[in-house]
């Protein structure tokens, strides 16, 4: 989050990335995506999550995860990365395991595998679909609800700012789990500290 920070006021207009859009390729600067991603952070916090707070990311690689990923190491909480390929017992084994609190999924396909296994994850309290709707009793909301929820949190004062919470994420504070793939037993957390991605050699 800091280095995001750092890199926007840099070079906010600079081209953070380029995307598959329309049949065409679209970009996006770096000011863009550090709005996107403390709104999207926003609107974690907003569900409730907390630091080192796990968030599930069940989607295909695509611009969003990236910016959503952001937006949870951004929130102080950390990524659990699900293969869109999954089922719904080993989605099931992942989101218990790491007790994530929240599940971003990439469509209405990828809901209907959480909603199969809804009583056996009851440490979720949100789910947020990406492409696809929301359902009647709020478990499930879209991507926009999400940004809409951030942009409420951050404009309300009676706590604490996205500022404090990104000041207490630490390198020692865990970024990312990724699930190994399974292939000798049931798949494992491997973690993934903010020193982990800041390493370069």
């Amino acid at each position: 989050a800091h280095m995001l920070a750092y890199r926007a006021a840099q070079t906010p207009d600079g081209e953070a990335f380029s995307y598959p859009e329309g049949g065409g390729w679209a970009k996006t600067t770096w000011a863009e995506v550090h709005e996107r991603a403390r709104t999207y952070a926003a609107g974690l916090r907003a569900l409730g999550a907390g630091d080192e707070d796990r968030v599930g990311i069940l989607a295909g690689t695509r611009v969003e995860w990236l910016l959503l990923d952001l937006g949870v190491n951004t929130a102080g909480c950390a990524t659990t990365t699900i293969y869109p390929s999954s089922t719904p017992g080993d989605i099931q084994h992942i989101v218990a395991d790491s007790s994530s609190v929240v599940v971003i999924a990439e469509n209405d396909t990828q809901v209907v595998k959480l909603q199969e296994i809804r009583e056996q994850i009851p440490s979720v309290k949100t789910v947020v679909n990406i492409d696809g709707g929301g359902s009647d009793d709020g478990w499930v909301i879209t991507l926009a609800d999400l940004a809409a929820k951030g942009s409420e949190w951050m404009a309300d004062d009676s706590h604490e700012s996205l500022d404090d919470v990104i000041a207490r994420i630490t390198p020692e504070r865990l970024a990312t789990l990724i699930y190994t793939s399974g292939t000798t037993g049931k798949p494992k957390g491997v973690e993934l500290l903010h020193d982990c991605w800041l390493y370069t050699g």
